[in-house]
């Protein structure tokens, strides 16, 4: 008598052998396949995560570099402000707004096209330095670390190694920087503030020549 196997059986005796168990084989390739994707996962993480590095890190450039354009304008204006002043003793503006129109000429006259955007907050916000209640210089209000440390340009030296981008100050340093609207805890820039004062007017000194010799008189 002759026995027949059936198909069940067949697919059986068709498996690889183990260890002599059937279908050890096949268990043991999806495991190298999962710890495959695994460590493929791994690496993949590591990645993204370098690349996400480098995007950060170029869009922080890219942030610092509009910052130190958008304040040489502002710089640039003040500046321009003060030379155009019309009367024998020069003045920086009270407000920024002052910049967009100077209301001292009959005619219109613009030392800035516009009040920018703070690249480093996003804000149209900006930290002022004021000398004798005028605006001497600005600042961008973000406490964060730059990104750039060391080569500025010559007007821009007082930025290298600044601790945030609160010492970037585009406008007066040195002797001439306001003493007040300074940045908060601010060793470096306290260290360099003075109060700027603004020569007398010829007439006010003729006015005191006048008193004195009418005393005198007296």
């Amino acid at each position: 008598m002759t026995l027949k196997a059936g198909p069940l059986a067949m697919r059986k005796m068709d498996q690889p052998f183990l260890n002599g168990k059937p279908g050890m084989v096949a268990r043991h390739d999806r495991g190298f396949s999962y710890m495959g994707l695994l460590l493929f996962i791994a690496i993949a993480g590591i990645g993204l995560s370098a690349v996400g590095m480098t995007w950060h890190s170029k869009v922080k450039a890219e942030n610092e570099q509009q910052l130190l354009f958008v304040g040489t304008q502002f710089r640039n204006a003040l500046n321009s402000y003060y030379e155009s002043t019309p009367a024998a003793t020069k003045a920086y503006p009270l407000t920024l707004q002052d910049l967009l129109r100077d209301k001292r000429f009959p005619n219109v006259r613009r030392h800035l096209r516009q009040i920018y955007t703070d690249p480093m907050t996003g804000n149209a916000e900006w930290g002022i330095n004021r000398a004798q209640g005028r605006i001497v210089g600005i600042y961008s209000l973000s406490t964060k670390k730059p990104f750039k440390l060391s080569g500025f340009t010559n007007e821009n030296q007082s930025f290298n190694y600044a601790k945030s981008y609160r010492e970037w100050i585009f406008g007066q340093v040195g002797s001439t920087l306001a003493e007040s609207g300074m940045p908060a805890n601010d060793d470096k820039a306290s260290s360099q503030q003075s109060t700027l004062k603004p020569a007398k007017s010829s007439s006010s000194l003729q006015k005191g020549s006048a008193n004195n010799s009418g005393i005198q008189s007296r």
